[in-house]
């Protein structure tokens, strides 16, 4: 496992209103379950975990980071 957690990078989006709206509906509809089909299953991060967990983190993160600026799930 890493010593120490690795440092956040910050991504600009800048999206048009109907595409930040129709992206956040992408990310209410991603499961848990897409994350398993689409990760690899064999690739592990330097700090141990699965491809899977680390890919349903991002998920998680950047509807959080929606839900911030007014995209929230309904």
């Amino acid at each position: 496992m890493a010593d120490s957690e690795p440092s956040t990078i910050a991504i600009p989006l800048n999206l048009p209103t109907y595409e930040a709206d129709a992206f956040a509906q992408l990310l209410k509809r991603t499961t848990y379950d897409d994350c398993v089909r689409h990760s690899n299953r064999v690739r592990r991060y330097p700090d141990g975990r699965p491809e899977l967990e680390v890919m349903w983190t991002a998920v998680q993160l950047v509807e959080q980071q929606f839900a911030e600026v007014g995209f929230a799930r309904r």
